[in-house]
């Protein structure tokens, strides 16, 4: 309704207002038409000598068919390329049932390998993250005029360090995502559904490992279905814990932090240029 008032009152008032007839063109809109009259001849000429031509036209249509297959096949195809952002992530796994301390102590390790890239400029880790056996560690990078080398490259670079040179956990670089994924998912995520028992569910993750340990495109791969992590069944003595006054979420909580389910976080800065 707005649009059939503004069309029908105010678009002609003001066409009767700024427009004006002129008997000549100016040279610029000549100029314009030229081009633009000699292009509609051109393409009506090409259409013509197309019409008249059949086989030709279903040749050049069959070679771009083909050329368009035959390039998308060689092109390199992935959905979001790495970008070098100038983050780099430090993965480490420990052995299931190990502790903060055991964790943490590695991770020290992880955080020398990482000051000591030069293109470093301050790097951090948490301990105890995403599970208590896990441990996460950042780098960020100086810009990309202070470096020659690219993230990319660097992480290829750190995660043979990490894994041949840190013998208590298995520890690997990673580019983070472009698209805003988790940095915790992997980049090829495998999905086993099934109704049977844990056993039978173990048993066909090893063989879906086994195959994949084979294919050499795969890097650190994990299962996160973990049946031999170890338990400790503890029997609180509630009345004598009520007699001395501890409440029993004390001492649930006292066990948690003993036993190693507190994250440790850590901020360095990178090494100086002297390194």
């Amino acid at each position: 309704m707005v649009s059939t008032f503004i069309a029908l009152t105010l678009s002609p008032m003001m066409a009767s207002r700024l427009l004006k007839h002129e008997k000549r063109h100016s040279a610029l809109f000549n100029l314009v038409e030229g081009w633009l009259v000699a292009l509609n001849n051109g393409y009506a000429a090409t259409l013509k000598f197309v019409l008249r031509s059949r086989v030709l036209a279903l040749a050049i249509m069959a070679g771009s068919v083909f050329g368009s297959w035959y390039f998308y096949t060689q092109l390199p195809q992935e959905l979001a390329p790495t970008e070098d952002r100038g983050d780099i992530l430090a993965m480490s796994i420990a052995p299931d049932g190990a502790s903060v301390g055991f964790v943490d102590k590695y991770a020290r390790q992880v955080e020398g390998m990482l000051s000591a890239i030069p293109e470093g400029r301050h790097n951090f880790s948490i301990v105890g993250f995403p599970t208590e056996t896990n441990s996460m560690a950042f780098i960020s990078l100086k810009p990309w005029e202070e470096r020659e080398r690219s993230q990319q490259s660097i992480a290829a670079e750190l995660t043979p360090q990490l894994f041949g040179g840190i013998t208590g956990t298995m520890s690997f670089a990673m580019n983070l995502p472009s698209l805003g994924q988790s940095f915790i998912s992997r980049p090829v995520e495998f999905i086993i559904k099934s109704n049977s028992d844990y056993a039978e569910l173990q048993g066909i993750s090893d063989q879906l490992m086994g195959r994949i340990l084979q294919n050499p495109g795969f890097i650190q791969p994990d299962v996160d279905l973990k049946l031999n992590k170890p338990e400790l069944a503890i029997d609180v003595d509630r009345n004598k814990a009520s007699e001395v006054g501890v409440d029993i979420n004390l001492i649930g909580r006292t066990l948690e932090t003993y036993i190693a389910s507190r994250q440790v976080t850590r901020f360095k800065k990178a090494a100086s240029s002297t390194m």
